[in-house]
């Protein structure tokens, strides 16, 4: 005979059983509750292993024991019921939805995860976080706690309750206890209902230096190079979610200790920079990477960071302002040295102009392994020689 709590009592009650080993049974109690204890106390005694085990309790918060239920029983038995015992004592009825939506949100923090999704299937939704670049599934939710979810994030990021038919962006601010974050909010509609992606920034994420990243120790005094430099373009390039923006940030951490002025344009803003002038992208208000770069050079800026080089007047504003005697970094979606340079030619950046700014390539990538990710980086420096051969290969259009 083995004690057990069931499902429903846990549910209930707020109540998880932690440990269930031969010497001691530990319970998670949510609150101080005598009589729920004498309950627990006279089943174990019934049914405990043997003699020697003992029953312990141990007071936990409420987050912690939503979480550990949900992991556990991973259905929507244990959500219905948590949410019909909270309606009974609140007049909020979004108090329940609001609890899981934040052991979501932390679960996916402690598991160092970058996004959450939620799908809607015929009639259940599908909890999945990436994390380490990999997809993995969490749980199925009833469909009408789905829906309610679904309701919570569209008010904390004010989309319109009504519209399932278009796709819809915002964001919310996320802090409870220790945990700090910004959430970019995706949803689109898809053949069962919705599909919705929420895009992780935490706060509290330090910055890393350069061998924790995973570079080696020739890659490290290149960036050192590059972190001395005083002028001319330096492009971070690799598909998406290779990193750049970490490496980028690292680099401008470093320079930051040189007392200089530096602007960082981005979008989002993903790491808090001490010293650095950080500027949120937000095109609804006319805030585009262009318009910004134009207002930039009036700041008096050492340094200037480009998020993304995504369009011709981004590429062609990012030369000229190298050109004007800035360092700049920016970021780019191609695969190497030579990608890059035709890359920024393809967008309309003249290659004479571009050779005489050009002065490192970061390229990178990371490589999925069972528990983690490692970087695959190759730094180039853009000597007379390399950027003269790209020139006539652009010349002759081979």
């Amino acid at each position: 005979m083995s004690f057990n709590l069931s499902s429903k009592f846990c549910a209930y009650n707020k109540v998880v059983q932690l440990e269930n080993s031969e010497m001691q049974c530990v319970i998670g109690l949510s609150q101080e509750n005598d009589e729920i204890k004498n309950i627990i106390a006279k089943n174990f005694n019934q049914k405990r292993r043997s003699e020697r085990q003992r029953l312990l309790f141990r007071k936990i918060s409420t987050e912690e024991c939503l979480r550990k239920l949900s992991k556990e029983f991973s259905n929507a038995l244990f959500l219905k019921k948590v949410e019909e015992k909270e309606k009974e004592k609140s007049h909020f009825d979004d108090v329940p939805i609001k609890n899981i939506l934040n052991s979501m949100i932390i679960e996916c923090l402690e598991n160092k995860g970058s996004d959450i999704h939620l799908q809607r299937w015929d009639n259940f939704y599908e909890l999945r976080f990436r994390i380490n670049g990999t997809m993995k599934t969490q749980s199925k939710i009833n469909a009408e706690i789905g829906d309610a979810l679904m309701q919570r994030v569209k008010v904390l990021s004010k989309l319109d309750l009504a519209e399932k038919r278009k796709c819809q962006d915002g964001r919310f601010d996320f802090l409870k206890g220790d945990y700090e974050a910004e959430l970019r909010v995706s949803v689109i509609p898809c053949f069962y209902g919705e599909s919705l992606v929420l895009r992780i920034l935490d706060r509290k994420k330090n910055l890393e230096n350069f061998s924790s990243l995973g570079f080696n120790e020739e890659q490290e005094k290149m960036l050192d190079e590059i972190v001395k430099s005083t002028s001319g373009l330096v492009l971070i390039c690799g598909p998406t979610g290779s990193g750049k923006t970490t490496s980028m940030s690292s680099i401008l951490g470093e320079i930051q200790k040189q007392n200089k002025k530096i602007i960082s344009l981005e979008d989002p803003v993903e790491y808090i920079i001490p010293n650095v002038t950080q500027v949120q992208i937000n095109k609804n208000l006319g805030l585009d990477f262009p318009t910004l770069l134009r207002s930039v050079i009036r700041q008096d800026p050492d340094i200037v960071a480009i998020g993304e080089i995504r369009d011709s007047a981004t590429a062609k504003i990012a030369v000229q302002t190298a050109l004007t005697g800035h360092l700049v970094l920016a970021t780019l979606h191609t695969d190497s040295a030579r990608d890059s340079f035709f890359r920024l030619t393809d967008m309309g950046v003249p290659a004479y102009l571009l050779s005489s700014v050009l002065k490192w390539v970061i390229c990178q990538e990371l490589v999925v392994l069972p528990n983690s990710r490692k970087l695959n980086a190759s730094i180039t420096y853009c000597d007379s020689d390399f950027l003269s051969e790209l020139k006539e290969e652009c010349r002759y259009g081979s």
